[in-house]
């Protein structure tokens, strides 16, 4: 409940944080404010709108501004609902997203050339100091086919997998993804 909640308070201090948000209220709180204090009294008959609202605005001061007021303060929380709780019924997806970012052994995706097509940023690193272009620069030539292979007949499992990459021992493991791309995971062995 405790992350719940901290979330929430993450995700409305973000949303207040950005300009778009006031951008937004007020222009919306404009346009609902022209439409109800003039629109709607010149749709009624009135032929002198702003007299009319001059006129309300003198014997109903306070009921006018809250009126105004209300006008403006409707798009904005509703815009901040909204934000939030998308934002919020996201959070699962966003951790996914970002899971690949912040792990520290390399993931990365590789279309059935071998070719890298996506990677977290840490592998990016990894892998642009190492200069890999491709999964067989990780994987050796060998190993490589034998997931090609494997994942182009939609088997899921190859035996565990060891290889040496870049001074370190890492355990392979890889998943066909639905559009005919191959996820490849490393899971660092030695320290």
């Amino acid at each position: 409940m405790g992350n719940e909640i901290s979330s929430l308070g993450t995700y409305l201090g973000e949303k207040l944080r950005q300009r778009d948000t006031y951008y937004t209220a007020l222009v919306v709180g404009l346009l609902i404010n022209v439409y109800s204090q003039l629109l709607v009294p010149l749709l009624r008959g009135h032929e002198d709108p702003l007299a009319k609202f001059s006129e309300e605005f003198e014997t109903h001061p306070i009921l006018v501004s809250v009126s105004i007021g209300l006008g403006f303060c409707f798009p904005f929380l509703v815009g901040i609902y909204a934000a939030v709780t998308t934002r919020y019924a996201r959070r699962k997806v966003d951790l996914r997203v970002w899971f690949p970012d912040y792990k520290p052994d390399p993931v990365f995706r590789v279309d059935t050339e071998g070719n890298i097509v996506d990677m977290g940023a840490t592998t990016e690193v990894l892998f642009r100091r190492t200069s890999v272009k491709k999964a067989l620069d990780v994987l050796g030539n060998d190993l490589w086919q034998r997931i090609r292979q494997i994942s182009q007949n939609s088997a899921k499992l190859i035996p565990r997998t060891k290889i040496e990459f870049d001074g370190d021992e890492y355990l392979v493991g890889w998943s066909s993804a639905p559009n005919g791309t191959i996820n490849l995971y490393l899971a660092r062995t030695s320290n």
